[in-house]
Formats: C-alpha cells, sequence, structure tokens
C-alpha cells in the first residue's frame, strides 16, 4: 500500500518504496516512535479502484508530509501527552505553512531549512506609501523597497570569524561532537512582494560542516529571545 517511485530518506535517494511520516519522543538519553502515518502519494489518491483493492478507506485523502505531522501532533497533544519543542528537517521547515501552523498551535519548533530561505536581519513592517501623481490616493502597504532581504547563505558568507562558537553538541561512541555554530535574529520575508502577512522575528541558527558541497546547515527557530546558544544547539540537534 503506498508503494511508489519516491524519494526516501532512508535510501537517500529516488526508489520504489513506501514512506511514512513519524513523531518521536526524544530525550538527549533515548528516544522511541509514538504514531505513523503512512503516506499515500496521489497516484495513489487519485485510483479509487486501486484504492478499494488495496483495503484503503474511502474517505481517505491525499495529504502532503507537513499535513500528516500536524494530524500526529494534534492526535497527541489531544491525548494530553507531554509536548516539548517540535524538531525537524528541511522538508518541513521550509514550509511556511507548517510554521504558521505551529505558530497557531502556540507550539515551539527549531526546524531544518535550505539555504535559499530569505531573512531581513531586522524587524520589518509595510508602510502606506501616497502615490507620488495621485493627491489623496494610497498604495497597498509594502516593504522598503530599499532593504532587500538575504539568502540564509549570504547571511552566513557574511558573518565575521568572530560570529562563531566552537560547541560540543553531542556525544557519540567515539567521544564528543563539536562544531562552529552560530545564532541571530532574522525575520522571514516569505512572500513579502505579494503583501504576504508580516512574519515573525525567529533564530537562525546556523552550523559549520566538513563538506564541500554543504558547508552550512540551516535551522528555524521560535524559542524565546533568551534562550542560550547551548541550549538552541542541544534542543536542535535531538533530531
Amino acid at each position: 500500500v503506498g508503494v511508489a517511485s519516491q524519494y526516501s530518506g532512508s535510501l537517500h535517494q529516488v526508489g520504489n518504496c513506501q514512506v511514512a511520516v513519524s513523531l518521536n519522543y526524544a530525550t538527549e538519553q533515548f528516544s522511541f516512535p509514538m504514531d505513523w502515518r503512512l503516506y499515500l502519494p496521489k497516484i495513489w489518491t487519485e485510483d479509487p479502484v486501486r484504492c478499494k483493492k488495496a483495503g484503503i478507506p474511502e474517505d481517505l485523502v491525499h495529504k502532503r508530509k507537513w499535513e500528516l505531522a500536524l494530524d500526529l501532533i494534534d492526535s497527541s497533544t489531544e491525548a494530553e501527552l507531554p509536548v516539548g519543542v517540535i524538531v525537524a528537517d528541511a522538508a518541513y521547515g521550509t514550509c511556511t505553512k507548517f510554521r504558521q501552523e505551529l505558530d497557531k498551535r502556540s507550539l515551539k519548533y527549531s526546524l531544518g531549512i535550505k539555504g535559499d530561505e530569505n531573512f531581513w536581519r531586522e524587524r520589518m513592517t509595510r508602510q502606506d506609501k501616497p502615490y507620488a501623481k495621485k493627491v489623496g490616493h494610497i498604495r497597498a502597504p509594502r516593504y522598503d523597497p530599499c532593504k532587500k532581504p538575504q539568502s540564509a547563505m549570504q547571511i552566513a558568507l557574511s558573518l565575521p570569524d568572530d560570529a562563531w562558537e566552537r560547541l560540543v553538541y553531542w556525544y557519540g561512541s567515539k567521544g564528543p561532537l563539536e562544531a562552529d555554530f552560530t545564532a541571530l535574529r532574522v525575520q522571514s520575508s516569505h512572500n513579502h512582494t505579494h503583501n504576504a502577512p508580516e512574519q515573525p522575528m525567529t533564530w537562525l541558527l546556523i552550523q559549520k560542516t566538513n563538506q564541500e558541497d554543504r558547508p552550512y546547515k540551516f535551522y528555524l527557530s521560535n524559542l524565546p529571545e533568551s534562550t542560550s546558544l547551548l541550549r538552541l544547539v542541544r534542543i536542535t540537534r535531538l533530531r
């Protein structure tokens, strides 16, 4: 059921396989799976005859992986299970809608994102501006066009050497694992040219790596501004 040619995190490539979304409870000492949802690609949900043969309920519809993740989270909170900080990889963190839904639920998160996500490094608000040639006419509120957002990668490359701090983020079987980290407050510029709602200020956490093809890892977190860099790193790396 649900087998299709699709990307698998276990295979690290596209394969003919099943994909499931899992919710796990994790601490620095242990982790275990709490719930699962099988992902059904559209090639399945748009074929009712095939679904019926496989025993899939008729009312089951296609949901994206981040929507399945929200279903798992909602089921857990309804069951009054303890909820900590939501951590997930960039497949979820890059989705602005997923982050917004977590905010609506008053949940804290620290999520992987891609380096091409764009941000302002200061709080930005839209401003009313009058038309130059029409007295009394006001343009739709817009952001200051002189203040261009930067990608997470551009921000990382612009930081000075003293912006980074060497931290031990985990203790593996061969000893401590450490890397250089930095974190700064940013505001997502998602869809800003289309008058999308203003995004909140969040943490942009950046980790240096030893990989030439991927020199940095990026994460976005809505943990409080008072959160220390070490705590931010330890929670994020629990994933």
